[in-house]
């Protein structure tokens, strides 16, 4: 048999032919351990999506605030999670990775965005050293209100905490939901059904609460009454709720 090459062994025309058949039956398998493992991964997609989407009709959000695993920026910005309906955060200038923050969740009124409702606590963030955010309702308003469920808002707002979680290091202790009109609503709905997220709801002026279920026993106080007790399907003018 003709050896092919100079110096060394070399290669055989029948070692080449060998060769050269094996690469074709190489790459196949290849291919199929790509395809299977994009199978797998497209299937734990959906199965993840579907989960997340019967948490979202639930109500429940998923996220949870654990170690961060990269350095978000201080300020406010955008999270650029969405184009035109997006969210903001305010990390004040002295938040510390090594220090756990508390977060205020903001959701603003109907017809608003998050943006400028955020401003109303932001010099209190300053001065407490809260991280603050601020995302806008998939619609004209939230959806408990415009689809009568649970939905859309949950899913976003779950990416938005995600989002968070996955820069800055917060306290779980001392994380709220808050809100003004339409927005109060979403957070006393939300935050009941919630309520091994959030430690708090801050509802200004609520229309009414709409939660799927209720996690924890949350206190209700009136700001207007101080200590008084009330149901918490009790609306008020303002209430503050202790998960």
């Amino acid at each position: 048999m003709k050896r092919i090459g100079g110096a060394g062994p070399g290669l055989t025309r029948r070692d080449l032919l060998a060769l050269g058949m094996g690469i074709p039956a190489a790459v196949s398998a290849a291919c199929r351990a790509q395809r299977i493992e994009e199978n797998l991964a497209v299937a734990g997609l959906a199965q993840g999506r579907q989960i997340q989407g019967q948490a979202a009709t639930e109500g429940r959000l998923l996220a949870r605030p654990g170690r961060p695993r990269e350095a978000g920026p201080r300020g406010l910005h955008p999270l650029g999670l969405e184009r035109r309906r997006d969210a903001f955060i305010y990390v004040p200038a002295g938040y510390r990775a090594d220090r756990p923050a508390p977060l205020v969740v903001m959701l603003h009124g109907a017809g608003g965005s998050g943006r400028p409702h955020l401003h109303h606590l932001q010099p209190l963030a300053d001065e407490a050293g809260m991280i603050l955010l601020a995302p806008d309702s998939r619609l004209r308003s939230w959806d408990i209100i415009v689809q009568r469920g649970f939905g859309l808002d949950v899913v976003f707002l779950d990416r938005a905490l995600a989002w968070t979680f996955e820069r800055y290091a917060v306290d779980p202790a001392h994380i709220a939901a808050e809100g003004f009109s339409d927005g109060a609503t979403y957070a006393l709905s939300i935050g009941i059904t919630n309520g091994d997220l959030f430690s708090h709801v801050i509802a200004f002026s609520p229309g009414f609460m709409a939660p799927a279920g209720q996690e924890g026993p949350p206190a209700s106080t009136s700001p207007t009454a101080p200590g008084t007790r009330c149901s918490p399907s009790t609306p008020a003018a303002g209430a503050w709720f202790r998960a």
